[in-house]
């Protein structure tokens, strides 16, 4: 594992477990638990939430990213929206975890595309991170729903217990996504250990100390 692969995988971690928790603030905090039919200021709150949680994804994902191709604000702004019409189309046609599900899949088709025509074997980064983004969120499944209802008696069904739960959601989900796309991603950037000391170093001579 290369440099590049660790900080793909720490990246998609916090990305994740900080927007998680800025999620539970403004969705469960502002306007406290709900029903499967939100109200009005329940799905803004949501929406806002989703949104940020898919800006910290994003932003995390730009600043590994960047060294080696131009990710403008746009398209952090462009993959959380996304991502927020994901999980919509998933709760509201399957409800839960169909939207977690309909999230990530969104999320790693938007990943694949924003590298497309700027990195090599884009094709393959295209397929293994809508790939990666699926398994991940199956795996998160797997892990999170048989201890659901263990997890809310440990911690309640408070704001405390949708906070943590979704710390963990991110957590485990951005890692599993991190770690299971992350060597597809440095074999598309073509950056072996050496190519990528030789980045390093151009960018040392660029930004000099």
């Amino acid at each position: 594992m290369n440099n590049l692969q660790t900080k793909w995988i720490i990246a998609n971690f916090v990305g994740f477990t900080i927007g998680g928790a800025v999620h539970t603030i403004f969705a469960h905090g502002l306007t406290g638990r709900h029903e499967f039919w939100l109200t009005l200021p329940q799905f803004v709150m949501h929406t806002i939430g989703f949104f940020a949680l898919g800006l910290s994804i994003a932003a995390a994902q730009r600043e590994v990213l960047k060294p080696f191709v131009r990710l403008g604000f746009g398209n952090v702004s462009l993959k959380a929206a996304l991502m927020v019409c994901g999980f919509w189309v998933g709760y509201y046609t399957g409800g839960i975890p169909v939207d977690i599900i309909a999230g990530f899949t969104v999320l790693g088709v938007v990943v694949g595309l924003e590298l497309r025509g700027k990195i090599r074997r884009w094709k393959q980064w295209m397929w293994a991170s809508v790939a990666g983004f699926v398994m991940a969120s199956f795996i998160l499944i797997g892990i999170l729903a048989p201890n659901a209802e263990r997890f809310f008696a440990a911690f309640g069904n408070g704001l405390l217990g949708d906070l943590l739960f979704w710390v963990a959601i991110g957590a485990i989900g951005g890692t599993a996504a991190g770690l299971l796309t992350s060597p597809f991603l440095a074999k598309s950037l073509e950056l072996s250990s050496d190519k990528l000391a030789t980045a390093e170093l151009a960018g040392a001579f660029e930004h000099p100390s």
